[in-house]
């Protein structure tokens, strides 16, 4: 298993399983990170850190990450009344990927519309339980000429505490373990996306007939905030995330 370095569009993913629940507006700024770094030692890409600056609006929603180690690569979020939202990513200060989000009834994201600088546009559906547990993700190619043709399809399940236990997708499976006195207080900001109750202790992945590791471990300051997740990956690769507030 790689560990792949940070990207601002890969940031704003990773979130889907770490972030607000509905309903948490007007946050307390001290418990919104104000910068984030991750730092990965790999085989294959070497030594890379990334960090980023974050900010936020009034309700407490994730509205810029801005590269400090890379200028002119940054993510900027608009909310809108329409219950939308839009992501736009910049690489050295050039509208890269635009993307739209629509959010559903159930106040979590529905489905979104995505394009970039090289005319390539694809779609995405959410699906949810009774729960609100998002169950399904179906990733779509899309063009004015064919419509939309399916490419990629992520399956959810949950153990009895509301974790996601594990994703099957079309050629990856994930399964997930947790800490179980651990819980997930991270906040960055997206509140429009479910998140996990507790923190990872091991991710385990099959892919390709071969089974990989990722192993966690976290350090809290004196409010209890997450400031390390240190993840080792059983190929060697080591990717540690660093929150200050």
């Amino acid at each position: 298993m790689k560990l792949a370095p940070v990207a601002l569009i890969t940031f704003a993913c990773i979130l889907v399983f770490t972030s607000c629940k509905k309903g948490n507006n007007n946050k307390s700024s001290t418990g919104l990170p104000k910068t984030f770094t991750e730092d990965v030692t790999s085989a294959g890409l070497g030594h890379l850190v990334e960090t980023v600056n974050l900010q936020y609006d009034g309700n407490g929603r994730i509205t810029s990450l801005v590269s400090t180690t890379t200028p002119g690569t940054k993510s900027v979020y608009q909310y809108n009344s329409n219950n939308t939202f839009t992501m736009d990513l910049y690489e050295s200060n050039q509208l890269t990927i635009h993307e739209i989000f629509w959010i559903g009834g159930n106040s979590f994201v529905d489905s979104t519309f995505q394009y970039d600088n090289t005319n390539d546009t694809s779609t995405e559906k959410y699906t949810y339980n009774s729960g609100n547990q998002l169950i399904q993700l179906r990733a779509f190619d899309f063009s004015t000429t064919s419509g939309s043709t399916l490419y990629s399809t992520d399956n959810y399940s949950y153990d009895n505490n509301g974790n996601l236990s594990t994703d099957v997708g079309d050629f990856t499976t994930n399964n997930y373990d947790y800490f179980p006195n651990l819980s997930n207080s991270l906040n960055v900001g997206e509140i429009y996306f479910v998140k996990t109750k507790n923190l990872v202790n091991t991710m385990t992945q099959i892919s390709g007939g071969v089974t990989s590791t990722i192993t966690h471990a976290y350090t809290f300051d004196g409010s209890n905030r997450l400031t390390v997740d240190s993840a080792v990956a059983s190929d060697g690769g080591i990717d540690i995330k660093r929150y200050s507030y």
